[in-house]
Order: C-alpha cells, then sequence, then structure tokens
C-alpha cells in the first residue's frame, strides 16, 4: 500500500498533530510508503519539503518524514 499524497505547512498545531497522528496511523499498521506534497516552496495551501530560497530543507517536515523511513520493518507473521 502506498499513499498517494499527503501534507500541509505543518506550522499550526492543528496541522502538525493531523500530520504527526497520520504518520502514527502508517507505523501502526506497517506502512511506511507514501509521497508527501510538495517539494516545492511555491505550493500555496501546503508549502514544501524546501522553504522559500528553494535550496534549504524544512527541517520540521523532513523530521516528520524520517519517522517513516526509520522505522523498522514489522516482523512477518507465523504461518
Amino acid at each position: 500500500l502506498v499513499v498517494g499524497e499527503f501534507g500541509g505547512k505543518y506550522a499550526s498545531e492543528a496541522d502538525r498533530t493531523w500530520q504527526d497522528a497520520f504518520v502514527n496511523y502508517l507505523l501502526e499498521r506497517g506502512t511506511r510508503n507514501s509521497f508527501y506534497w510538495s517539494l516545492n516552496p511555491n505550493s500555496g495551501d501546503t508549502g514544501g519539503l524546501l522553504l522559500d530560497d528553494w535550496q534549504t530543507v524544512n527541517e520540521d517536515k523532513l523530521s516528520l518524514l524520517k519517522r517513516l523511513r526509520s522505522a523498522s520493518q514489522p516482523e512477518p507473521s507465523p504461518e
């Protein structure tokens, strides 16, 4: 399963809470694959992984996504 996309500005408390909860939801279900919207900072409704200089990474968003990448693979269940 791959989540088509999710994202947000990750600036307000409500948006942080939603995205944190969504990543927790994915991890609890063993799903680590997704697309984050977006890379470019001029995405009006979400901002991007890059800041307005188009070079500097938004470290808060990157830390959120690193949780998905660093999560260990779930143990296969015995048949």
